[in-house]
């Protein structure tokens, strides 16, 4: 089947001009959050549905051995976007995130001025299953303190198609719950653990051990409030905004009812535009399911646990009323470095997997 050229031609020249950002710094977002306050990072705990006091009881933390409060490591999402969109890009093109990883270096302590370094890494095009085009941005972006230490290191693939055709979860209908299944969530988010300051070392773990798993959703209108809250305004208002979207049209979309450009964000929580999409409701970018996801690993590793690194891959779109129940399970040991590293698997109520992963944690020894 030809590509009609109203949705071949925005794509080459999409292509063409992405290009030519490769290796060079791009600026697409503003910095929300440039200080660790200690406001800052209490909403975005609670955003991304993380109540460990580690990071929100400063009497709590300041009796473990990192002395205060602490970020959770995704805080970096929220000084940053970790993801670049390449050159602007006019409709008939759309966007997935296909994945996401982070690699920390020091921890995120309370007060910390942190700035970015964002960099365009790679720009490739391939084809689907079903032939149609696609273009990969991969972004690498650097998180440094104020005595210009590296903290963090963001590296995430966004994914570049024509909107012709039918977006993910196009016919997906949105799940309604029964009481028994209500139940049941509701013992499994009561039964979440978390390991705190008990003796937790890097001789108790072994291969094969299981994570004890987490559950987030039913997603709602009101969790994707909670993220843009936690991670920054996801679009400025009134005339200011208007001014923005002039500057980068590329992270705009039209309103289908009333045609004027807004930006990607509100097309998450408007049905409206989400419908208008092809899908049964809004759904979760893939930076809003990393931070919901790393709890699992945070809550397992204790207070004197370091998350070095942890990836995500996106596998498919999340709706309004999914739920995802988040496990993982160790691979392998380091005694050398002292690392244990994990698989992780994100699975919805319909038994699908919707994210896959992998983490490396370092864990203290027992002497």
């Amino acid at each position: 089947m030809a590509v009609p050229d109203d949705v071949d031609a925005p794509f080459d020249a999409y292509c063409a001009r992405t290009r030519e950002l490769t290796g060079k710094r791009v600026c697409e977002w503003e910095s929300w959050n440039t200080e660790a306050s200690a406001d800052a990072i209490h909403h975005f705990a609670l955003g991304t549905d993380d109540d460990n006091p580690l990071w929100l009881d400063a009497d709590y933390a300041g009796q473990t051995t990192n002395g205060s409060i602490v970020a959770p490591p995704c805080f970096l999402t929220s000084v940053s976007y970790p993801i670049l969109h390449g050159a602007g890009m006019e409709p008939p093109l759309t966007s997935l995130i296909g994945g996401l990883e982070i690699e920390w270096f020091a921890p995120i302590r309370l007060g910390d001025r942190l700035s970015v370094d964002p960099v365009q890494k790679d720009f490739y095009e391939k084809r689907n299953k079903a032939g149609r085009r696609l273009g990969f941005v991969i972004s690498e972006i650097g998180y440094r303190n104020q005595d210009e230490a590296l903290v963090g290191r963001a590296t995430g693939t966004l994914i570049i198609m024509g909107a012709a055709g039918e977006q993910p979860s196009a016919h997906t209908p949105v799940q309604r719950y029964g009481s028994g299944e209500i139940a049941a969530l509701d013992a499994a988010m009561a039964s979440e653990t978390r390991t705190g300051g008990g003796a937790f070392h890097f001789e108790d773990v072994a291969a094969g051990d299981a994570v004890p798993p987490i559950v987030r959703g039913p997603f709602t209108v009101g969790d994707l409030v909670c993220w843009y809250a936690a991670a920054g305004p996801g679009w400025r208002p009134g005339r200011l905004g208007r001014i923005e979207l002039n500057e980068f049209p590329h992270l705009a979309t039209a309103n289908p009812l009333t045609g004027v450009p807004v930006k990607y964000p509100q097309k998450h929580l408007e049905f409206d535009l989400a419908q208008d999409s092809g899908l049964a409701g809004p759904f979760d970018n893939g930076v809003m399911r990393f931070s919901t996801a790393a709890p699992l690993i945070t809550n397992w590793m204790g207070d004197r646990g370091f998350l070095k690194r942890f990836r995500l891959r996106i596998e498919r779109s999340v709706i309004y009323g999914d739920t995802i129940t988040y496990s993982a399970r160790v691979t392998a040991t380091d005694a050398a470095l002292t690392t244990i590293s994990l698989d992780v698997r994100g699975v919805d109520q319909r038994g699908d997997r919707v994210a896959s992963g992998a983490a490396d944690v370092i864990l203290p020894r027992r002497a």
